[in-house]
């Protein structure tokens, strides 16, 4: 997929364990339902999340879109994640037959399947209302429709307002070098608002993924993470297999750390992806 749709937060409160095949027969078997195949390809990519493109046009609204900041992967943890379905159709009187992908009590998001077991359109509900509306005849036509709010990558640089937040490539390196987590952060999120040269960031990225502070080498995977979204067409081959590299070492020398891992594994999917 070239679309970003995943915002790919570090610490996703949304994001379940990586999607297995056995657990898509599990949860198909659960609801009898038939997941669509768009749903299940994003799912590989993360297994649910906070969403990149989070709103949803709906002209009769006054705001003329609603916000959909995640959805749910398949799998259960605390409130989050389909398996939560039963109890919330039965708590708030739901229709039956929904798979519920987004909601907070006051409205809901779900697969709806009231009419075909195999090929779901997408509902929106309102708990006090009777306000029910199609979004989409079916999940990939919902996807498809999705957008980004302007101004949601904007961060209040006021809060910095005694610290750099712009840099050239020489004083990054000096901020990186300096080895204090701000600076390094702030030069870090610099880069992903630029275009960044690809090998000069490689070089410095193999410096800080060696850093011992787990801060540093987590930041510099979001960050890398980032130039690969915003500047795909600047990776070459030879990037992606240096990329896929520092990431066996990463997870090689972090693998007690469970954060680091997993981010890991998601640049690993992203260069898989870019790969083919």
């Amino acid at each position: 997929m070239s679309e970003r749709f995943w915002n790919f937060e570090l610490m996703d409160p949304y994001e379940l364990v990586s999607l297995t095949p056995a657990m898509v027969d599990k949860a198909e078997e659960k609801f009898k339902v038939t997941f669509p195949a768009r749903y299940l390809e994003l799912l590989q990519e993360q297994n649910g999340g906070s969403l990149y493109l989070n709103k949803f046009p709906i002209a009769d609204f006054e705001e003329g879109s609603i916000d959909v900041d995640y959805l749910w992967g398949i799998g259960k943890s605390g409130k989050q994640g389909i398996y939560v379905t039963s109890y919330l159709i039965k708590e708030w009187g739901l229709p039956k037959n929904l798979v519920l992908l987004n909601g907070d009590g006051n409205f809901w998001i779900g697969l709806d399947y009231r009419q075909n077991p195999q090929e779901p359109g997408v509902v929106y509900l309102e708990s006090d209302s009777d306000v029910e509306i199609t979004l989409a005849p079916s999940f990939e036509e919902f996807v498809s429709r999705l957008y980004r709010e302007e101004g949601s990558d904007e961060l209040d640089m006021s809060l910095f307002e005694d610290d750099k937040t712009e840099f050239t490539q020489e004083e990054a390196e000096q901020a990186f070098a300096d080895n204090i987590v701000l600076p390094i952060s702030l030069a870090l999120f610099h880069l992903t608002k630029v275009e960044t040269d690809i090998d000069w960031f490689l070089n410095q990225a193999g410096k800080l993924l060696n850093n011992k502070d787990s801060t540093i080498v987590m930041e510099t995977e979001v960050t890398m993470m980032q130039i690969l979204l915003n500047q795909p067409e600047q990776f070459t081959p030879l990037h992606l297999q240096n990329i896929k590299k520092m990431m066996a070492s990463l997870k090689k020398e972090w693998k007690w750390h469970s954060d680091i891992i997993n981010y890991a594994q998601k640049i690993e999917v992203k260069i898989k992806q870019m790969s083919v």
